[in-house]
């Protein structure tokens, strides 16, 4: 852990919290008895390992994506131009949101931590919570789902051609009489190998850093999801086993 990221993240935590603080969220609101943080590579199958996980927790709450919560304009021209969204913004949003009353029982986090500054501020999170809260043992897990660099691939251009597929149907196909479906969203390393391969890369570089903290938690597990769904299913239930 660079020394700088240590300081950087304590930096932002406390400014987070002293304006949480202010607008009186911590004194209407405590934060979820339950919270698994997801990340997954591309083709790692984490939205489907999403429901999994809410399954087996009995989780009803929407999951908060955080990628949703960065729409503002300047969020989606950073985004768009493969850019990261300031550290303190992305704490702040994400922490603030967790505080809504419809994920006090327990909520799914897709997308965070994404940098080290971010693992941090999750670690000290966790130890703040657990200090100031004596007559609660919240349920943490921190899931890294995660396949190859082939697999990945193979499996983005699969989801590519399904989608375009499945809109070329809905086309010329009336559903129940009313008319077609929604197309569904195709990204374009979803289409492109080369593409595919480097949006894998892009996401591998941009956690390695995060990830060398994170392995550092007990909160936290990788599961390899290559192979056969069912049996990572398995992997998940067993993980998440209360």
């Amino acid at each position: 852990m660079k020394i700088k990221d240590e300081e950087r993240a304590r930096e932002v935590f406390d400014d987070v919290w002293e304006t949480l603080s202010k607008k009186g969220k911590f004194k209407r609101r405590k934060f979820p008895m339950m919270m698994v943080w997801l990340n997954g590579a591309p083709g790692s199958g984490k939205g489907t390992n999403c429901a999994s996980v809410m399954r087996v927790l009995e989780i009803s709450s929407k999951p908060i994506e955080v990628s949703f919560l960065l729409n503002n304009p300047e969020d989606q021209v950073i985004k768009a131009a493969g850019g990261l969204i300031d550290d303190r913004r992305v704490v702040f949003l994400v922490f603030k949101e967790l505080l809504r009353r419809e994920y006090a029982k327990g909520v799914v986090i897709d997308g965070f931590p994404r940098t080290p500054v971010q693992a941090i501020c999750l670690k000290l999170l966790m130890e703040r919570i657990r200090a100031n809260d004596h007559n609660r043992s919240p349920f943490f897990k921190i899931i890294n789902f995660t396949v190859s660099r082939e697999t990945s691939v193979a499996r983005q251009l699969k989801r590519g051609r399904d989608a375009m597929e499945y809109n070329k149907l809905t086309e010329t196909v009336a559903i129940d009489g009313i008319g077609p479906e929604a197309k569904i969203p195709v990204r374009e390393t979803d289409l492109f190998e080369s593409k595919a391969a480097l949006r894998y890369q892009t996401y591998e570089e941009n956690m390695k850093n995060c990830v060398a903290i994170l392995r550092d938690m007990p909160e936290y597990y990788e599961i390899n999801t290559e192979g056969d769904m069912e049996a990572v299913r398995n992997k998940v239930y067993r993980l998440l086993s209360l």
